[in-house]
């Protein structure tokens, strides 16, 4: 007796198939020879038609009957995504894709089918790929269904397949582009969404600048709790990616909730465990991704695309599962020649695009490696990264090519890094501002392929984790930082990115530039003789020339440019003209250096761009605001030298106070005893307290910081140079316990 499964359809079940979702479009003339090739398929109730993860290599059409199609969740339950009605074709997917079955498909009563193999699918696809477009577009929201399945499961808690698709009817589908916002801080709650497919950024509004709370990816909600409390919009959200999202108006979020409690409680718990992550983040902890996808594009002729980009993974790999894709590893991980070049209208795309976002869940890291023209591949892997990743040799040319053109005219381009790659003997970066004038990056990094150090920086940057350290002012107390990075150095703890105010700012610049610990010491000695640090002048401007201080400082730390430093390097001045903190990032290392240590009235302002510059102590004394908001997620550690209470001591002199009393009484030739602080030191503690008092709203120095460290310098006064040696063993002395705590608790993440 033959096979049933073998046999081919009768007049009246073909003429049945005809009409069906592949061939309804397809005219008389196409559909004619293919119709001969059906054969029928009958499947008893219960009886699975395939299994979720199979090889497919044929497609069905239900002709009689009903099927229902099951995903199995990677927590080890099943939800049920659809039922399908005659006249439905069942299985297209794995062939459009040659991936295996998305879900298992079984029978809920005996039905009736008609099987169309491989290799007549594909003539048809070769000789009709317009129609074939069609008819994929067509079952797209099948597709689009299984991932929402998952997403509304997430955040709502298992539904039933009527509940399933009731709530299905009520959403409205939304895709933002890379960059875009879908809510503005303080604008009025209308609606929510659930994000399916993508990630997209939570950021609040700070007086240094915007502050990410987290990320939210598929399968979680995003605007609930403005529906769920009536309040205006706590922060911003963008895109940092191309994300597909449902929306559900406040009208459709409360009938749901009314008609699935348990929606609302599985909602309520998802919205409590987002609030303790956003208090963390606000106070010390930084959010840091889960997933991330990261594109390297070359923009010269020998960028080492390929080698950076698993040199990289090597870094990654420690902290998670980590794939690399170029085109052609992609060909051999997907199974077909060519996917790679896949292009966005192309029938397979939905197939290649599902293969990655399921790579992108099965992997904490995916480094895509594009490749430098305009080409499927390239378009594929922007739209598909959190960062792009520009990869370019220190020493080519830096004029931006044709690629970087296309990417500037780019109504959304993705968050944007250089990474320039040295030779691995380079001893200093140089002419980095070559590269950065002609391009809008958020960051740049200098790395040399083979150095441990300057990878494990990249990869704390990408991921979320790397440590700032910022320094203080304090006049003579800053020299007790020496002692601070003494125990940093030993402890190992890897500082990426260094920066300060005031005395901190020379501190943290001699860091940058590179000195070690006994080039540091001897320039604190050079700083303790008052032969060399004090040229007087008459006080018009200033009480010193400040052409010494001018002079050492050019001198210890040269005509190196702050973008040319392998750490990255900030530091704060006062702008008296504009009233406002000035951030250098760029430009002389020296200059914004001299700038942070202005002290208003004892050294002259630094005069920059037609603003005039003075101490940052003034507006900033512990810039751990300006490091936090362009941190990218990583930590913050903090020394603040400033003690607080200063200037105490036998002072003794009246409402009015003469210079040659002072003077008079300090040599003996007054017969009124009369002691008070210098004008040095008056000037010098104003600046200090100046910006001890936060702002409306500023969270104190111990919230912001993930490390504090508060070396005991009352016994120092600012302007006591000579004891350098006993404010650095106090520096040294007190940091090496907290740092090796800290490093202990942390070490996991920093490596």
């Amino acid at each position: 007796m033959p096979d049933p499964s073998t046999l081919r359809l009768p007049p009246d079940l073909t003429d049945q198939a005809r009409y069906s979702s592949l061939f309804r479009d397809l005219d008389d003339t196409t559909v004619a020879p293919l119709l001969p090739c059906l054969t029928r398929h009958f499947l008893p109730v219960d009886a699975h038609l395939f299994n979720q993860g199979e090889l497919g290599d044929s497609l069905y059409i239900l002709l009689d009957g009903r099927l229902g199609v099951r995903l199995a969740l990677t927590d080890g339950t099943v939800q049920d995504l659809d039922e399908l009605t005659p006249g439905t074709t069942v299985g297209e997917m794995a062939l459009l894709t040659g991936q295996p079955r998305a879900a298992t498909v079984y029978a809920l009563v005996g039905s009736q089918l008609a099987r169309l193999d491989r290799a007549d699918f594909e003539r048809l696809a070769r000789d009709h790929p317009l129609e074939l477009r069609h008819f994929a577009e067509g079952i797209l929201p099948r597709l689009r269904r299984a991932r929402l399945a998952v997403a509304l499961r997430a955040a709502f808690g298992p539904l039933t397949l009527a509940e399933l698709h009731e709530v299905e009817q009520r959403l409205e589908w939304r895709r933002l582009r890379s960059g875009e916002g879908l809510y503005r801080e303080g604008e009025s709650a209308e609606d929510m969404h659930l994000v399916v497919t993508g990630r997209l950024r939570s950021q609040l509004s700070t007086p240094e600048g915007q502050r990410s709370l987290g990320e939210i990816g598929p399968g979680e909600p995003v605007g609930e709790m403005g529906l769920l409390i009536g309040a205006p919009r706590s922060a911003s959200v963008i895109a940092i990616r191309d994300t597909e999202m449902v929306r559900l108006s406040r009208p459709v979020f409360d009938s749901l909730l009314e008609a699935h409690p348990r929606a609302a409680m599985q909602l309520a718990q998802t919205t409590l465990q987002r609030l303790a992550r956003t208090n963390r983040a606000v106070v010390a902890e930084p959010p840091r991704p889960t997933n991330l996808s990261l594109t390297l594009l070359p923009i010269g002729a020998a960028a080492p695309t390929v080698k950076l980009a698993h040199r990289l993974a090597g870094q990654l790999q420690r902290h998670g599962s980590t794939l690399v894709l170029d085109a052609s590893t992609f060909d051999r991980a997907y199974g077909r020649e060519g996917a790679a070049q896949t292009a966005q209208d192309d029938v397979a795309d939905i197939s290649v695009s599902s293969w990655l976002g399921d790579a992108e869940e099965r992997h904490a890291y995916v480094v895509y490696v594009a490749e430098p023209q305009a080409t499927a591949w390239t378009r594929r892997c922007l739209r598909q990264t959190d960062r792009l990743l520009l990869i370019a040799r220190a020493d080519d040319d830096p004029t931006p090519g044709e690629m970087e053109t296309h990417l500037a005219a780019a109504s959304t381009p993705p968050i944007t890094d250089l990474v320039l790659v040295h030779r691995d003997d380079a001893a200093q970066p140089a002419n980095t501002a070559a590269w950065l004038a002609t391009r809008a990056v958020a960051e740049h990094h200098h790395v040399r392929l083979e150095n441990e150090a300057d990878m494990g920086r990249l990869a704390r940057w990408l991921r979320g984790a790397s440590v700032t350290l910022v320094l203080s002012g304090g006049g003579a107390r800053g020299l007790a930082h020496i002692g601070v990075w003494r125990a940093v150095a030993e402890s190992g703890l890897p500082i990426d990115r260094i920066g300060g105010s005031s005395a901190g700012a020379m501190a943290a610049g001699v860091v940058a530039r590179g000195l070690d610990y006994q080039a540091q010491v001897r320039l604190a000695e050079r700083f303790s003789s008052r032969r060399e640090m004090e040229d007087r002048t008459l006080p018009l401007v200033s009480l010193l020339q400040s052409r010494k201080l001018t002079h050492m400082l050019r001198e210890a730390l040269g005509d190196v440019r702050i973008e040319d430093v392998w750490r990255p390097f900030f530091c704060v001045s006062s702008s008296l003209t504009s009233g406002a903190p000035v951030v250098h990032r760029r430009g002389p290392l020296w200059e914004a250096v001299r700038a942070s240590m202005a002290i208003p009235g004892v050294y002259s302002p630094i005069l920059q761009d037609g603003e005039l510059l003075v101490d940052g102590g003034l507006m900033d004394n512990l810039p751990i605001g300006i490091a936090r908001a362009s941190s990218n997620g990583g930590y913050v550690l903090a020394v603040d030298l400033s003690p607080p209470s200063d200037l105490r001591g036998d002072y003794h002199f009246g409402p009015s106070l003469s210079g040659w009393q002072v003077l008079r009484s300090r040599v003996g030739l007054g017969w009124d005893r009369v002691r008070a602080p210098s004008i040095i030191q008056i000037l010098l503690r104003v600046v200090e307290i100046s910006s001890r008092r936060p702002m409306t709203g500023a969270l104190p120095a111990q919230a912001q910081a993930d490390l504090l460290l508060e070396p005991p310098m009352s016994q120092f006064h600012g302007t006591e140079w000579s004891a350098y040696a006993a404010m650095i063993g106090v520096g040294y002395e007190y940091a090496r316990l907290p740092l090796a705590t800290w490093l202990a608790q942390h070490a996991d993440s920093l490596r």
